[in-house]
């Protein structure tokens, strides 16, 4: 009797896990920097894209590949990141535009973004 369960019970989460694939995708994006705050003193949403967020970083999308609704050109979005260091490294970021790889990821209903790096 336990048998005929556990069959059911795995073909039940392997279906499950089947309707739940991953997409990944990337993103251009360029962009100009705003501002940087202490997250911990920023009281707007952001977009996290750090496991271990410690500020925001303001910008003002010039363009984005392929289209994102939220990022459209002009639009003004704020990013949590680790640091403005680890990010820009030791270029004075802040006022000029620089060029971006934004990754998201998308399982089932879910969407998440996985990092935001400066293209060198």
């Amino acid at each position: 009797m336990l048998r005929p369960f556990t069959i059911l019970l795995l073909s039940s989460v392997l279906i499950c896990a089947a309707d739940k694939k991953t997409q990944r995708e990337e993103f251009r994006m360029r962009a100009t920097v705003q501002d940087f705050v202490a997250l911990s003193n920023y009281s707007g949403s952001v977009v996290p894209v750090d496991v271990d967020p410690r500020f925001a970083v303001i910008m003002r999308v010039d363009s984005i590949t392929p289209s994102l609704t939220k990022f459209a050109s002009g639009a003004t979005v704020t990013f949590a990141i680790h640091s403005p260091s680890r990010l820009f490294g030791a270029a004075d970021a802040q006022g000029k535009p620089h060029d971006f790889v934004l990754r998201r990821e998308t399982t089932g209903e879910k969407t998440r973004f996985l990092s935001l790096e400066v293209r060198r």
